[in-house]
This record gives C-alpha cells, structure tokens and sequence, in this order.
C-alpha cells in the first residue's frame, strides 16, 4: 500500500504541474516547463492533501467490493484539475468532483479505462515476452516506460476532461478557464 500511495502522489504532483502547460496548449500558446512547474508547486499541500483524502476514499471503496472503488475514482476523476485551477482545498475539491461528474459518469468511466487497459495490456506482454527476453532489467525499464507514458496521458486526460465538463456544464470558453493562470 505504500508504494501505491508513493505512486499516486507522484502521479498527481506530476498532472498538476501538467495542468497549467494543457491549459496554454489548448489555448494554442506556447508550453513553458518552468511556468508550469511552478504553477504546479504553489498548490503542492492543497494538492497532497486533496489527492491522499481521494486515495482513501477510492480505497475504500476498493476494500467493499471493488465496484464502490470504481464509481469512486469516476467521482474524483477531475479533483486534481479541481484543486489546481479553481484553488480549492481537499473537501470543497472532491464535493466539487462530484458535482461535476454528476451525469456525465458514463463517459468519464471510458475516459478513465481506455489508457487503464492498454497500460494493463502492454505490460502483460512485457511480463510473459519481456521476462524471458529482456532479463528482469529490460522488463523493469520496459514496464516504467509503458507506466509513464500511460500515466501521462491518464493525467492529460482528467485535465482535458475537467475542461470538457466545464464547457459542458457550465458553458464557460477555454480562456474564461484559463484566465487563472494569468
């Protein structure tokens, strides 16, 4: 469980560091790593907090029957981009998450599976053809590769879907949204 709750704080230090630089691509402007980085680090608390209080209610879930779990990470799919973009903090965030992904679950449930299943695809493979080919250390760098290019399109994706509900639900343009980080 440790290493699981490691992954998931990198995994969400990483997506709100990627926040701001999806924000400026879908503007069409130009992505500054710097920018983003440091746009990322002045919610790091807010942000931990937010993703360690998610982690334990999707755990949760997971220990009651699995299923629980799932409509839990549907729930908080976008408390990331929550946290991040409208400053909020770890209970108003996941409330929000929740209203926001009110009606629209179905399509945040294939947003979440489609990199899920590849990522569990692809490393299956490279467990049974990479272990007999590749040694231990080729499927272990093979494995982190699949898992960090999947984990970064997993977390452009909750942001891409955050804008998506936005404009859906609220109607708001993209620059009205990303008149934050201005």
């Amino acid at each position: 469980m440790g290493v699981l709750l490691l992954w998931v704080l990198v995994f969400t230090l990483s997506q709100s560091t990627m926040i701001h630089g999806v924000f400026q691509d879908i503007r069409g402007l130009h992505f500054d790593l710097g920018a983003s980085i440091a746009r990322g680090l002045r919610r790091f608390f807010p942000v931990i907090g937010t993703s360690i209080y998610a982690f334990f209610m999707v755990m949760i879930g997971m220990f009651l029957v699995i299923v629980p779990g799932f409509i839990a990470i549907i729930m908080l799919f976008v408390v990331i981009p929550l946290c991040v973009v409208e400053g909020l903090g770890p209970g108003a965030s996941i409330k929000r998450s929740r209203e926001l992904t009110k009606g629209q679950r179905w399509r945040v449930l294939a947003v979440y599976l489609a990199p899920v299943i590849v990522i569990a695809i692809c490393n299956t493979l490279l467990h049974r053809i990479g272990l007999r080919n590749l040694g231990l250390p080729g499927y272990t760098a093979g494995s982190f590769l699949v898992t960090a290019i999947g984990g970064s399109y997993q977390a452009i994706a909750n942001i891409v879907t955050y804008h998506d509900l936005r404009a859906v639900k609220e109607g708001l343009h993209i620059e009205q949204l990303a008149a934050v980080f201005d």
